[in-house]
């Protein structure tokens, strides 16, 4: 029965959000940047104004070299000190917004907590989602404002918002932090813009997606499995799940009504411990998620789903039917990448010692722990600097868990502060949680790695010989067919 209701939670809402985009409630836009502003972000703006107090906010537009206007958050603790603080950069996931990272509360919340500790914290907003509708010369409602996908993310909105949040500052460098997508987009940019690595002192990624042959989000899956994705674009509809009012006013009250309704409609899209959720702040929770997206880099997601690739991400697969380009949009992959199949992202070259901390969720169906092993097996040696495996963890856990702050939290901020005071030069550092409990090895030897990453890293080989092996025999078959 829950999966029957979460299956229709989920289709009702997305029909709700497509009748309210056909139905032109999008004000006038021009080419003059104040008056992009979409309605509804106006007011989630003033929402988030009321999340933030009694901290200070800014607001800050940055445009990319394609034209997208991307809103960027500034949280400052109120003091008075001219020392310079050090700068920490907080880049949401799929379907959400900058208010992921604040919605748990003052003194919960990992912005807040950040702030508390003196940091410069800026809030990111992917092009496409509630805060960060604007174009230089495009209307939303134009097809063409939605022709993205995360690869644009990691070309053009992370490099620019990195780059414009140094510049404001005077800093040299920053820490960043992502989740869900935001750490998909910083595997993508860091192996592409070697600027950008230099620029970052250290990336943490809760709760990485790059791998997602294992996924086990029901949604998705489907998407992958009936083409859906390519059927929305087909009957015109861009833009996937916005974060309307009438829509997240709807979801709100559900989730007052029925707590569970929303409880299953997200665990099949993303997944969470219930255990570990505050209910009764689900219907703020909701107000602001979904954020929105685009259908295309939906059907980016469904494409990795189908694809399956273990050692790699791979770009966006425009096809093979080459059609006439029109303002230089690609239609095939010989236009946009001058090869039949796209490229993939080479995640080895990233190459700066201990780079990356990863936080993996033992339960999370978005990035699953088979997967989470391929994305190691990807990595440079000595890229990363720490991992830390939360065996009960499911993907929103990250943002939305009550325990969050005790159990992944101060750890993240331990490594944020330590980045800067320490030389280790270990690959991993033995981190591992068990529900309330943690062991902790040694910090200073290679040889941290502890006997649940050799096991799953003798799986990911054996599981890779057996996929070739599979892949010989049905090329022999092929071949052999008349």
């Amino acid at each position: 029965m829950k999966i029957t209701w979460s299956s229709f939670l989920f289709v009702f809402s997305f029909i709700l959000s497509c009748q309210v985009i056909s139905g032109g409630r999008f004000r006038q836009h021009s080419n003059n940047v104040t008056s992009l502003q979409d309605q509804n972000s106006d007011q989630l703006y003033e929402s988030f104004i009321s999340l933030v107090r009694p901290f200070d906010l800014e607001q800050h537009f940055v445009q990319t070299q394609d034209g997208y206007i991307l809103r960027l958050f500034r949280l400052k603790a109120n003091r008075t000190s001219d020392i310079p603080r050090k700068v920490v950069f907080l880049q949401h996931g799929l379907l959400d917004s900058a208010a992921g990272f604040v919605l748990l509360g003052p003194q919960k919340a990992l912005a807040f907590m950040l702030v508390n500790k003196g940091y410069d914290v800026w809030l990111g907003n992917s092009r496409g989602n509630t805060f960060s509708r604007r174009h230089a010369w495009l209307d939303p409602r134009n097809a063409d404002y939605w022709r993205f996908t995360w690869d644009e993310m990691a070309r053009y909105d992370l490099p620019t918002s990195i780059q414009y949040v140094l510049s404001t500052t005077g800093s040299r460098s920053l820490s960043y932090i992502g989740h869900s997508q935001g750490t998909t987009t910083l595997l993508a940019a860091a192996s592409t813009t070697p600027a950008l690595v230099s620029s970052i002192d250290v990336a943490v990624l809760l709760a990485p997606v790059a791998m997602v042959g294992h996924m086990r989000s029901l949604p998705l899956l489907a998407m992958a499995a009936l083409g859906t994705d390519e059927l929305f674009k087909e009957i015109g509809i861009r833009e996937f799940l916005p974060s309307e009012k009438t829509a997240s006013r709807l979801e709100g009250q559900l989730c007052t009504l029925q707590p569970w309704l929303c409880i299953s409609f997200l665990t099949a899209l993303c997944g969470f411990n219930p255990s570990n959720l505050d209910l009764e702040s689900l219907p703020q929770n909701l107000n602001f998620t979904p954020a929105g997206t685009s259908v295309s880099n939906m059907a980016h997601w469904a494409q990795s789903v189908r694809l399956k690739l273990l050692n790699g991400m791979s770009y966006y697969d425009f096809g093979s039917n080459c059609g006439v380009q029109i303002n230089r949009r690609p239609t095939c992959n010989e236009q946009a990448y001058g090869s039949v199949v796209p490229p993939k992202y080479d995640l080895t070259k990233i190459r700066k010692p201990n780079f990356l901390a990863l936080f993996f969720g033992g339960q999370d169906r978005l990035a699953t722990p088979m997967d989470d092993e391929f994305l190691l097996e990807s990595l440079w040696p000595g890229v990363v600097q720490s991992i830390q495996r939360d065996p009960d963890y499911e993907h929103l856990d990250y943002i939305w868990g009550k325990n969050a702050p005790e159990r992944v939290y101060d750890k993240v901020i331990e490594i944020i502060e330590q980045v800067n005071t320490s030389s280790r030069s270990s690959i991993y550092n033995g981190y591992i949680r068990k529900g309330d409990q943690s062991q902790i090895s040694s910090m200073d030897t290679i040889n941290t790695t502890n006997a649940n990453d050799l096991f799953w890293r003798w799986i990911v080989k054996l599981w890779r010989i057996l996929m070739a092996w599979r892949s010989s025999c049905q090329e022999y078959i092929y071949n052999r067919m008349p």
